[in-house]
């Protein structure tokens, strides 16, 4: 189903929600609108089963801009999926951002002053993000993709084997996983897309975290850590495409972290 959408008034919009997963038509869908429960016999919205698997979505005439939700229940549980509407006027005096095909990603027509969200490109899970800004004079420009919710499936197997060692399952240690990180960064310093070294500053802390409440007095393990973890910050700091100027936490994090590990190494 797609992350977002814009339409004007009048227009119709098909919404579909299926699950990968659903192999044997067995799991269940329904509809939230705005957080709450959708009653099509109430609501303009009309709701269809889709065969063999999936559901549907049908607004014949976009009126209002909302948010309407997906759940799909198994017996494994519920997961859910947000798709925000935008509604702009039919005469067609509302600024847009136009749509086009920009860093592997296929943005769609945009409202100002709201944002586009669009999977990540392939290699990636999670979503990307982009706002529409508006301008003075009316005039509605894109602005620079966000990528920090992408995750490289080399970037996840890392995360993953560290959230194994926090669960109890030592089958790695700290600085194993830092060394790992920082070739990860070293074969990718050339394909790396904007805001994609955030979630590396958040694997960073917790790496920092376990360390500190789990590590050993080694003393030549503390000093061979420090300076994997010195050419890591070293290498977010001097791209700064890697972090957002937004997210001015990470970046004082690293700024602070690289100070003191140069004053203990």
């Amino acid at each position: 189903m797609p992350l977002t959408s814009t339409v004007r008034q009048g227009e119709r919009i098909v919404i579909t929600c299926l699950s990968q997963d659903d192999i044997h038509g067995s799991f269940g869908y329904n509809w939230v609108k705005n957080n709450h429960i959708l009653n099509p016999s109430l609501e303009p919205e009309m709701v269809e089963d889709l065969y063999p698997a999936g559901s549907r979505l049908l607004i014949h005439s976009a009126r209002a801009s909302a948010t309407y939700t997906c759940i799909v229940t198994s017996t494994a549980g519920s997961t859910r999926k947000d798709c925000s509407v935008t509604v702009i006027s039919a005469k067609g005096n509302t600024p847009t951002c136009p749509a086009e095909k920009y860093l592997e990603v296929r943005w769609s027509k945009t409202a100002a002053n709201t944002e586009d969200i669009q999977f990540c490109p392939k290699g990636y899970t999670g979503e990307v993000r982009r706002h529409c800004n508006l301008k003075k004079d009316d005039e509605a420009v894109w602005g620079e993709p966000d990528y920090s919710r992408c995750l490289s499936s080399e970037f996840l197997v890392i995360q993953d084997k560290f959230e194994s060692l926090r669960m109890g399952y030592l089958i790695t240690e700290v600085g194993t996983l830092m060394q790992e990180l920082k070739l990860y960064l070293w074969n990718m310093r050339d394909r790396f897309h904007i805001a994609e070294g955030e979630p590396v500053v958040d694997l960073l802390e917790g790496l920092l975290d376990y360390q500190r409440k789990h590590g050993k007095s080694d003393e030549n393990q503390f000093k061979n850590n420090s300076q994997i973890f010195l050419d890591i910050v070293s290498f977010l700091l001097d791209s700064p495409r890697l972090i957002q100027k937004q997210s001015v936490s990470k970046r004082n994090f690293l700024v602070r972290k690289h100070e003191i590990r140069k004053c203990t190494w």
